[in-house]
C-alpha cells in the first residue's frame, strides 16, 4: 500500500542518514575512514568467534533479547504508527 511504501522510504532515508553521520563521526574520531561494524561482522560471523561472548538458546532472543534491545524505542514506534495511520492524507 501507499502508507507502507512511504514508511519504507522514510526508514531507508533516515537509516542512510544515520550511516553517513556515523561514518563522518568515525572519520573525525579515528582520523581515517572506518566502518567498525564491518570489523565486528568479520570477527563474529566470518571468523565464527561470536560464541566467545556466550551463547543462549534460540528462543531467548525472541522472549528476552529483542525486547531488551527494542523496548526503549517501543513508545516512539507506537506513537508514530498511531499518527501515521490516523492521518488519512
Amino acid at each position: 500500500t501507499k502508507v507502507c511504501g512511504t514508511l519504507i522510504k522514510l526508514c531507508a532515508a533516515f537509516g542512510l542518514l544515520g550511516v553517513l553521520i556515523g561514518c563522518c563521526v568515525d572519520r573525525w574520531a579515528y582520523g581515517f575512514w572506518a566502518v567498525p561494524f564491518l570489523g565486528n561482522f568479520h570477527f563474529n560471523v566470518i571468523l565464527g568467534n561470536g560464541s566467545l561472548y556466550g551463547t543462549h538458546p534460540f528462543l531467548w532472543y525472541i522472549y528476552a533479547g529483542i525486547p531488551a534491545v527494542c523496548g526503549s524505542m517501543l513508545p516512539f514506534l507506537l506513537f508514530n504508527l498511531t499518527v501515521l495511520f490516523s492521518n488519512p492524507s
